[in-house]
């Protein structure tokens, strides 16, 4: 059976078409989760990548949101429903295991020919790698092996 939380980390190519490959352990969790593979992307609402959660996430959205705002409607719990809920778009993932990001979406995270993936336990991210090494607070150890495998790539 699938794992339960999106762990662990990869460097993947975009290509032409906009294509990425996805993790083997994350599509698992997809498969098991997702009948029909799917995804919801959207911008972070707090970091320059992308987000990707299974349907299961959004019941995990709502909570947080009806936590922080309430059940009564407001400008700001509005505000909050559209960062969570405006920029996410539905994404399958093909019969080669991958996703093809939207051209908004690549530049809203300044991907282009690469995708780092992040697991986050009940999402990923998507990074631009250069990005992602620039974080003040990025993992040591995420971003040694990050360096390695644009090294790699380099070579």
């Amino acid at each position: 059976m699938a794992g339960v939380s999106y762990l662990g980390s990869a460097l993947n190519a975009v290509d032409a078409k906009s294509r990425v490959s996805v993790p083997p352990s994350f599509r698992e969790i997809v498969a098991a989760r997702s009948t029909d593979r799917e995804l919801m992307v959207a911008k972070s609402s707090f970091d320059d990548c992308l987000i990707a959660f299974d349907p299961t996430y959004l019941d995990t959205l709502r909570a947080g949101i009806e936590a922080e705002f309430g059940p009564v409607a407001s400008r700001e719990k509005a505000a909050a429903a559209r960062r969570a809920y405006g920029s996410a778009i539905p994404l399958k993932i093909d019969d080669a295991h991958r996703l093809t990001l939207t051209i908004g979406l690549k530049e809203a995270a300044g991907v282009d020919k690469q995708a780092f993936f992040v697991g986050m336990d009940a999402y990923f991210e998507i990074w631009n790698p250069q990005t992602f090494l620039a974080l003040p607070d990025a993992d040591a150890l995420l971003a040694g092996d990050l360096k390695r495998a644009l090294a790699r790539v380099a070579a």
